[in-house]
């Protein structure tokens, strides 16, 4: 699977309210599974005999810094009543040398309706009042609508530096 770096200058803009959104807490572990494991069904980003449990995993994995430092201040979801119908996770990846939208994912019936937008909005808010100047990420070639999402957002591709 190919990954194409892309990358936006953060600046100062209005934080999107929306009354489900908050910043993630560890107790979301199993719900960000949940959403996960049906968010990436029938995507180009899921694994064929992946498993709720590979789901947990990577969140797992994400949050203990496998991904780089995990940054929860920066990281929300969308809770309705204990359902997470989206989520986007960042961490502060060493070969970046910034902050890295570690995931966003959306539930499948709710996709379209801008909930991703609106919680990366949050998130590069964020990382732009704590000091930060860009985020970066890693988008799946062929994975049209987050690569129009982050387009729309202002992220461009780049050539990563050589280490």
């Amino acid at each position: 699977m190919l990954r194409i770096p892309m990358k936006v200058r953060l600046q100062s803009s209005p934080a999107p309210e929306h009354p489900l959104k908050r910043p993630f807490q560890t107790e979301d572990l199993p719900a960000l599974a949940d959403l996960m494991f049906a968010a990436y069904q029938g995507t180009t980003d899921f694994q064929p005999g992946s498993t709720l449990e590979d789901a947990l995993e990577q969140i797992e994995k994400t949050i203990q810094g496998e991904y780089g430092q995990f940054l929860p201040q920066a990281s929300f979801v969308l809770d309705d009543d204990g359902l997470l119908i989206s989520a986007t996770l960042i961490t502060f990846w060493k070969p970046f040398q910034a902050p890295l939208l570690a995931f966003t994912m959306t539930a499948p019936e709710f996709k379209g309706q801008g909930l991703a937008a609106l919680l990366l909005k949050a998130s590069m808010n964020r990382l732009y009042h704590e000091g930060y100047n860009q985020l970066s990420l890693l988008v799946t070639d062929g994975n049209t609508p987050a690569q129009r999402l982050y387009q729309r957002l202002g992220f461009k591709t780049f050539e990563p530096a050589e280490p």
